[in-house]
């Protein structure tokens, strides 16, 4: 999982379907499955406690320190069939999925189960290890690409030579990477249909002593 700059969003590049309440333990960059709060909490429903949105694009640009340039200005020179997608910081993302179906946890109707849970599992000691899915994103098709380092850039050219004057001809479009090929990462949703997520954990603060987003 890779968590997108300056959001709560998580880039899913494990290729793994991911499920509304599976429980992570998190071990520096990488998270662990453990388990799914439904399988594990007696009576839970799962179809009553999960909300469904309609089908919509989701975009993340300028939301994660992302420019796009659609077209040739001073410094950025480009073929009419090229953009330009510039990275302020590390895991800065360009995100665009078409038909996302967004799944959501209700936190509130399950909190005081979730507590409890959370406590007779042990993660309670160590909250900051512990997490889990409370939100994913399904789409028919989509781009994701993200960068590994700050201040570094990719062109994108499409695939059939079309002009590329709007994001969602970007998500169509073939990448041409400039620079070193190693700054910049990809999530490739014609193979997993499950590529962004959101976790919650538990912060045990005075202030915020809840269950909140990552």
């Amino acid at each position: 999982m890779i968590k997108f700059s300056r959001t709560h969003y998580f880039g899913n590049d494990t290729g793994i379907a991911c499920k509304i309440g599976d429980v992570f333990q998190k071990s520096g960059s990488d998270f662990i499955f453990l388990s799914n709060i439904f399988d594990d909490i007696v009576g839970l429903d799962r179809e009553g406690n999960i909300n469904r949105s309609n089908p919509m694009n989701f975009v993340l640009t300028s939301e994660s320190g992302v420019s796009v340039d659609l077209e040739a200005k001073a410094g950025v020179p480009l073929e009419k069939t090229e953009a330009r997608i510039r990275f302020s910081n590390r895991h800065s993302a360009f995100v665009y999925l078409k038909s996302a179906v967004t799944y959501s946890l209700a936190i509130a109707r399950i909190q005081k189960k979730l507590y409890k849970y959370w406590t007779d599992m042990g993660y309670i000691r160590d909250v900051n290890n512990y997490c889990l899915i409370n939100t994913l994103l399904e789409a028919s098709s989509g781009k994701i690409i993200f960068s590994k380092c700050n201040k570094t850039s990719v062109t994108l050219g499409h695939s059939g030579g079309m002009p590329l004057n709007t994001l969602e001809g970007i998500a169509d479009a073939q990448v041409k990477i400039t620079g070193e090929a190693s700054s910049i990462g990809s999530i490739d949703t014609v193979n997993i249909n499950q590529p962004v997520v959101q976790m919650i954990r538990w912060y045990k603060k005075w202030s915020r002593n809840k269950f909140r987003l990552m």
